[in-house]
């Protein structure tokens, strides 16, 4: 949406004052993430409810514990490592999966929270009276509305619950 840069500087702000604050960082730093995401998106609704209505932000953090890295996504932003192969090659190893609609995990989520997946509808002559489907599959409300190409964000109101604000958080052990 046309919010979504400032929505996007206030989710930073908030993903990282309450991250690095929180209380279990050291011990439990899986729960100190999922609360960061949900107080930003709490932060969102309380203080910005009227640019966040239709506007938002993906998002995607990542925290080294010890050996363990642990990355937090919602939506398309993407976290990927660099490593070495055998031959001494960079490689690329992708640390997030992007929240698609058209992914079947997050399709079942969108539908069963009573949202849809379609694609957009584009009229194919002046009077209206053609329609086509063009597109990428997107997340849509029980009427129709909305549009959106990602199936989990911070912000982008209208579309709360069938757009998720819940981070997925991939962990993996990190070798020498």
């Amino acid at each position: 949406g046309e919010r979504g840069k400032s929505i996007s500087h206030f989710a930073r702000d908030t993903l990282s004052k309450t991250f690095l604050g929180h209380p279990e960082l050291h011990s439990n730093p899986r729960s100190a993430l999922e609360a960061a995401y949900a107080e930003a998106e709490n932060q969102i609704h309380r203080r910005c409810r009227a640019e966040a209505e239709y506007s938002g932000t993906t998002a995607v953090s990542a925290y080294q514990h010890r050996d363990r890295l642990l990355v937090a996504n919602v939506g398309d932003s993407r976290a990927v490592l660099a490593r070495r192969d055998t031959a001494g090659n960079l490689e690329p190893v992708d640390l997030s999966n992007d929240h698609k609609p058209s992914r079947s995990d997050e399709k079942q989520r969108i539908l069963a929270a009573g949202g849809k997946v379609d694609q957009s509808m584009f009229p194919m002559d002046p009077a209206g009276r053609r329609w086509m489907k063009a597109g990428p599959e997107r997340v849509m409300d029980k009427s129709g509305m909305g549009g959106l190409a990602v199936s989990r964000s911070l912000g982008d109101l209208a579309l709360k619950p069938v757009v998720s604000s819940r981070p997925e958080i991939v962990e993996r052990r990190l070798d020498g």
